[in-house]
């Protein structure tokens, strides 16, 4: 994986799937870096080899997920948020930020039209 959004961190950052029936998780080494390289490999043995599983290596995607701690900086009041409420927090913020400025500038008019 390379150039995870700084947005979402890079610490403790892993990746995890599922093959073909596994009933575990498949997850590699965390790391902390933006460019993870986990180097990590396994090799998969399917006896016999059945059609079903042709099928699927053919036909379905591979899913991996990417997990990572999120960059608060900061915002320790936000360590236990989701990614999403996180996202909405920052949303808000930034309204609330302009919505400011909006007003600031409406009290400068409204004085330089007196």
């Amino acid at each position: 994986s390379s150039g995870i959004n700084a947005e979402y961190g890079s610490e403790d950052v892993y990746c995890e799937f599922k093959l073909y029936l596994d009933e575990t998780t498949n997850k590699t080494d965390q790391v902390s870096s933006k460019n993870p390289d986990w180097s990590w490999h396994k090799t998969f043995v399917h006896a016999p080899v059945t059609e079903q599983l042709l099928e699927y290596l053919n036909e379905e995607p591979l899913i991996v997920e990417v997990w990572g701690k999120q960059k608060l900086e900061g915002k320790k009041s936000a360590e236990k948020l989701t990614t999403k409420q996180l996202k909405t927090q920052n949303e808000k913020e930034k309204i609330t930020a302009v919505m400011k400025r909006w007003r600031l500038t409406q009290q400068q008019l409204t004085l330089t039209w007196l």
